[in-house]
């Protein structure tokens, strides 16, 4: 990715509120909340900070609707929530779920992925930038029941600073349907790691290649919807 494209995936979405604004309340007695802490997001204070808990609201996450376009069509990867992208079913959608929850209350990300080479990206945005130098982001995922889980494909946890530069950590779909902690180690990271602007995480259904093909040699995919929720995003 160049930098123009980084600087247009991070710019097409504009949340238009504060960073005050996306923060959740304390996951515990042990965390520290960055609202009660006076709206200063700064991830270098003592001990764990929780950034969202999601416990009543989605808390600002949104679809990234940035496409990669070549010669006046979509090209790459296909963001089934671009709207340059043209899909032959339903869109994928992220919301609030006030049930489902460690505790209660997550966000709800539907992807209905229909081939290879497809992605969503749901990510947040900090104005001010925070200071995540020498930071481990962690969260929770859990993928709901009834999911084949794909043999290719999986999530990606981001980050981006000011420069539009990123970290990216792979991850393989989860083997059950239970909460699953995930990290984010920033220590190693290519970035300016104290201006972080942008926080989400990539679903992809994957690539073709090691995929199994038809009696025409045509690699298969069959379509199936990911229902996936991110819960307790912690700094620390």
């Amino acid at each position: 990715m160049t930098t123009n494209e980084k600087r247009n995936s991070l710019l097409v979405a504009v949340l238009g509120c504060a960073a005050v604004g996306l923060f959740a309340g304390c996951a515990g007695d042990e965390t520290e909340n960055l609202a009660d802490a006076g709206g200063t997001p700064d991830a270098k204070s003592t001990g764990p900070v929780t950034l969202f808990d999601f416990a009543t609201t989605s808390q600002g996450w949104y679809f990234n609707n940035w496409q990669e376009i070549a010669d006046g069509g979509p090209s790459g990867q296909l963001n089934l929530a671009s709207s340059a992208v043209t899909v032959t079913g339903a869109r994928p959608t992220i919301e609030w779920d006030g049930v489902v929850g460690k505790p209660a209350g997550s966000l709800k990300i539907v992807v209905p992925f229909t081939g290879f080479d497809q992605t969503v990206i749901t990510n947040v945005q900090f104005s001010p930038a925070l200071d995540w130098t020498d930071k481990v982001v962690g969260l929770d995922i859990k993928i709901e029941p009834g999911f084949d889980a794909l043999y290719t494909g999986g999530m990606q946890l981001l980050a981006q600073d000011q420069t539009w530069a990123g970290t990216w950590q792979w991850n393989n779909w989860p083997l059950d349907s239970e909460w699953q902690p995930y990290v984010l180690n920033m220590t190693m990271a290519p970035m300016q790691t104290d201006n972080v602007v942008q926080f989400g995480v990539k679903i992809d259904s994957g690539t073709s290649a090691g995929a199994a093909v038809d009696e025409l040699g045509n690699p298969v995919f069959t379509p199936t919807t990911v229902t996936l929720h991110v819960d307790n995003v912690v700094v620390k």
